[in-house]
C-alpha cells in the first residue's frame, strides 16, 4: 500500500509442516510493516533458523521463536527460510527466489 507497507499477506503452499508454519507466522508478522523492515526481519529469521538464537528479534518475531529449533537439523533451515525468500522475491518483483 502507500508508503511501502504491506497491507495484507497470504500464501498458498504445499510443503512440509515447518514451511507452512513459517509462512503462516510470517504473514502475521509482516502485515503493516514497510518493506525495509521486512527485509531486516527476514535476515533475523534466517539467523534464528541457522543458530537457534536471535539477539535482535523484536516482539513481532517472538511467535516464530519455536521454529529456531531447526538449527539442530541443518536440512530443515530452508523449510523456515523459504517463505521469507519468496516474500523478498515478491517485494523485488522477481518471479523466482534466489538460491541460498
Amino acid at each position: 500500500r502507500d508508503g511501502g507497507a504491506v497491507a495484507e499477506a497470504g500464501f498458498e503452499a504445499r510443503g512440509c509442516e515447518i514451511t507452512v508454519a513459517s509462512a503462516d507466522l510470517m504473514c502475521e508478522a509482516v502485515q503493516g510493516q514497510p518493506a525495509h523492515h521486512i527485509r531486516n526481519m527476514a535476515g533475523r529469521v534466517a539467523e534464528m533458523a541457522r543458530t537457534g538464537q536471535c539477539e535482535a528479534c523484536e516482539a513481532a518475531l517472538e511467535r516464530l521463536r519455536p521454529l529456531s529449533a531447526v538449527h539442530a537439523f541443518p536440512s530443515r533451515v530452508k523449510c523456515v527460510t523459504l517463505p521469507w525468500l519468496a516474500l523478498l522475491a515478491a517485494l523485488d518483483g522477481d518471479k523466482e527466489i534466489a538460491r541460498e
